[in-house]
């Protein structure tokens, strides 16, 4: 095994932009390590429902931690009180044709990062090797974003102004995201990526958002505003 090499799966930033944007944004401005660089990578492991893991958690399960979970003991804020709540400004694409068999119609999801298929995805308790340090809390203090639509037909990834506002010191992110664009920007990450990879439990994987559609981007701005330009 080589264990300098981190392979890393690339998503279609022109296909999939707000699931390119969010990546990106967290790992960009979060400053945690694991989000799936390669300086910083997540680390594979597979879902406990097909037995190659000896744990209780299933990516079902982590999932549902991470997205409708708070267990911290934070009281300030709004963060105590809500899981993740779809957005109602959330850009649905009822016409767009997925290359993976997908529900239909399309509906709202939860886009998280760390991946439910990491250790460092924030759903997974340090008891059963998480590596995320906010793991205790599940997802209720992630970033909180919300991949809108404007008036002008455009989509856009902002702050979900129904939680609080990012610190970026967050260790993870969720998004109000199309399920079409949160599934289809990794389609090919389970059938292609991993076995062309051959990446096995606990190795090392990045994932890039695309990085050259940010680069006019500041990541130094206390605010982050940032246009996507095909390179």
């Amino acid at each position: 095994m080589l264990t300098q090499y981190v392979p890393e799966y690339r998503m279609d930033a022109a296909r999939y932009p707000a699931a390119a944007a969010h990546l990106w944004m967290v790992q960009s401005k979060s400053g945690v390590k694991g989000l799936g660089t390669v300086a910083e990578p997540m680390h594979y492991r597979p879902d406990a429902d097909n037995g190659r893991v000896d744990s209780t958690w299933t990516k079902k399960k982590i999932r549902a931690r991470v997205c409708g979970y708070y267990g911290g003991s934070r009281t300030d804020g709004y963060v105590p009180t809500k899981g993740f709540v779809p957005h109602p400004k959330t850009f649905l694409h009822p016409e767009f044709r997925p290359q993976v068999p997908l529900p239909n119609p399309d509906k709202v999801n939860c886009d998280e990062v760390p991946f439910a298929s990491a250790y460092e995805t924030v759903g997974l308790p340090a008891t059963d090797d998480g590596l995320n340090p906010a793991g205790k809390a599940g997802g209720g203090e992630c970033i909180q974003t919300v991949a809108a639509k404007a008036d002008d037909g455009s989509e856009h990834l902002l702050d979900d102004t129904r939680y609080d506002a990012p610190a970026f010191t967050e260790k993870c992110g969720r998004s109000s995201m199309s399920g079409y664009v949160n599934q289809g920007a990794m389609n090919k990450y389970g059938n292609e990526f991993l076995p062309q990879m051959r990446v096995i439990a606990g190795d090392a994987f990045a994932v890039d958002p695309g990085r050259l559609w940010f680069k006019d981007c500041d990541t130094g701005a206390a605010t982050l505003v940032c246009e996507m330009k095909k390179p």
